[in-house]
């Protein structure tokens, strides 16, 4: 009876203590807590740079508004909010803190180091299983070249490579950010591409199967730039990779492109990796700036069989031609005996090499044992060492190319047209047909968002010339082997008038096809053209077919570009004729010095000249 007296009032107590208890722990936490808080907010924690880093915070607006993203409720409208939620989450009750720790685990260590805290380890699967796949040894970025079969690629493209080890050995990942097309693509999401905005996604792929589809499949040049990371700065790299996993993004192709979505994660590795702000940040821009930065290291790259066989037989004389046009008609060596230097007899070797190996790619010939024959023949007669030098040559033009121009521009002028004119020219991206495009075999011309403008002195006025929503063009020299096909695309709206005197903007589209030839080492370019334009022209909307000839004459230091064009339609347009001839000359580092005469002839008799100089500057 005594003993079960004192057992119940042992109970009790207990029963009394525990509450209590539980009370102490849990004022004991909240204190510690708002300790934190206290913490965090008197290190201005929500405003360090690399917390909106983290979350996607630049020029004042998060470019992540998924839910999943974040922790508050009120995370993708305030970095502070998130703050307050991740401390809270992180390091209030342990039995909830660490679901979210490793969902979240770059927030989750940089915080502990901001607020003097051991970190606990990870103990989800998934996490560890990931880390141990993602063992990054080296990170770089990879650059595609512009692809103009598709409206996406005409920028190029970029992504991250990921290289590392696991127990299976040696692995490399590629992280991109796409948007994700609907299977049934119309207009609308060229539209909304370019005005709105498309879901994306940050997608991680077999590194390898990228550059069988890049540089194999579609014949995109590659080039690799290591950045300047140390381990720790690599490791918070990659756990905000996972952090991103399966997040949707808004992706624009104007303000937030594959190009941007990188950059993004790249700042988290490189903080001082600053976002330029630019309207249009392109991927070929955000490389170049980085190289120039000093935040990558020696570019390598990955050429093309097309960009190989074309950069080969345009460094050919006659002789050499001659010998490798009796090869492919007789297959047999000997052809190539005329050719005594040593350096050059390799090079039509190589050339010949991959030429057969484009045609067994490409199932253009049959590739059967006689020819593996002859590719067995040649490589038996290339010498390595001969090889690497004629390769490293030829390649070091890419690279010395490849940090030529930025892929933005303005242009200042004067001009003449009907009296004298000032003209301002804007173009966020990306290439000009007046600019140095000795890095490319064809000429080629990309604007968005372009816009000119003049200001006539006599009527001390300003006009908006032109503006661009989109303007390409792309002239590439026709080969038998590996083809080019050139092609315009243009949607503008334009002045109504030659001179200015109508001030008013109309319409134009244009969509035309065209064959590109090359001579004299391809520094001599003729094409013709033929093209099919709508505008809504003088208040009706005008149907017209412009056929079109024209030349491209360039070296190292100068470009001349000599056209002529007319116009075929059932009512009158502002002009019949035109005939333009311009000439442009690189000073080095991005500036260029243009000046062009331009001949207009309508159908009722009227000429018209204009001429114009302005000196161009690519950042």
């Amino acid at each position: 009876m005594r003993i079960s007296r004192i057992v119940c009032v042992l109970a009790i107590a207990f029963a009394l203590w525990l509450p209590g208890n539980a009370i102490a722990g849990q004022k004991k936490r909240s204190d510690h807590l708002i300790s934190l808080q206290e913490k965090a907010k008197a290190k201005n924690l929500s405003d360090h740079p690399f917390w909106r880093t983290l979350l996607h915070y630049t020029n004042n607006r998060f470019s992540i508004r998924d839910t999943a993203f974040f922790v508050s409720s009120e995370g993708c409208s305030s970095p502070e909010a998130e703050l307050d939620a991740c401390i809270q989450a992180f390091f209030g009750d342990e039995t909830v803190g660490h679901s979210f720790l490793s969902r979240f685990p770059a927030r989750y260590l940089w915080l502990c180091r901001q607020l003097d805290i051991a970190p606990s380890a990870f103990d989800c699967p998934e996490l560890k299983s990931y880390l141990r796949r993602l063992s990054a040894k080296k990170i770089s970025m990879v650059y595609t070249s512009e692809s103009f079969k598709y409206v996406g690629s005409m920028m190029g493209h970029l992504f991250l490579k990921i290289d590392g080890e696991d127990s299976s050995g040696r692995r490399s990942h590629a992280l991109g950010f796409c948007a994700i097309l609907p299977e049934n693509g119309s207009f609308s999401v060229f539209y909304d591409a370019l005005f709105s905005s498309l879901n994306g996604n940050y997608i991680l792929k077999s590194y390898r199967n990228e550059v069988e589809n890049y540089c194999y499949k579609e014949q995109r040049n590659m080039v690799e730039v290591p950045l300047d990371l140390s381990t720790e700065q690599r490791d918070f790299l990659i756990y905000h990779v996972w952090e991103i996993k399966n997040i949707n993004v808004d992706y624009n192709f104007v303000s937030y492109n594959c190009g941007t979505g990188i950059l993004d994660v790249i700042r988290v590795g490189a903080p001082e990796a600053v976002n330029s702000g630019r309207l249009v940040q392109t991927p070929k821009g955000i490389v170049k700036s980085m190289v120039s930065g000093g935040h990558g290291g020696d570019i390598y790259f990955r050429p093309t069989l097309e960009y190989t066989i074309r950069l080969l037989s345009g460094h050919l004389s006659e002789q050499d031609k001659k010998a490798a046009a009796l090869f492919r008609k007789n297959h047999d060596l000997t052809a190539l005996n005329c050719i005594f230097d040593s350096y050059e007899r390799q090079r039509v070797l190589i050339l010949l090499r991959s030429e057969l190996i484009y045609q067994t790619f490409t199932d253009k010939r049959d590739t059967g044992n006689h020819q593996q024959d002859l590719l067995a023949k040649i490589n038996a007669a290339i010498e390595p060492r001969v090889e690497n030098s004629v390769l490293t040559d030829q390649y070091n033009e890419f690279k010395e190319r490849f940090n030529t121009n930025g892929s933005s521009s303005l242009s200042v002028g004067a001009a003449y047209k009907g009296q004298p004119v000032l003209s301002v020219g804007i173009s966020p991206v990306y290439n000009l047909l007046t600019s140095d495009n000795s890095e490319y075999f064809k000429e080629f011309q990309f604007k968005l968002m372009s816009a000119d403008f003049d200001y006539y002195l006599k009527d001390r006025a300003v006009r908006l010339d032109t503006f661009d929503v989109v303007d390409f063009k792309t002239y590439v020299p026709f080969k038998p082997l590996i083809k080019g096909t050139s092609a315009e695309v243009r949607l503008s709206f334009e002045q109504e008038g030659l001179e200015g005197e109508k001030n008013k903007l109309y319409p134009h589209m244009v969509v035309g096809l065209g064959r590109t030839k090359a001579l004299y080492y391809d520094r001599f370019l003729y094409y013709g053209f033929l093209r099919i334009g709508d505008a809504y022209y003088d208040d009706k909307n005008l149907a017209y077919i412009g056929p079109e000839v024209g030349f491209f004459l360039k070296n190292r230091r100068t470009k001349i570009n000599g056209y002529i064009e007319k116009i075929v339609s059932t009512s009158h347009y502002k002009y019949e004729t035109k005939v333009q001839m311009s000439c442009s000359f690189f000073t080095g580092k991005g500036r260029d010095v243009s000046m062009a005469t331009t001949f207009f002839s309508d159908n009722s008799g009227h000429n018209t000249i204009q001429a114009c100089a302005s000196y161009t500057v690519h950042y």
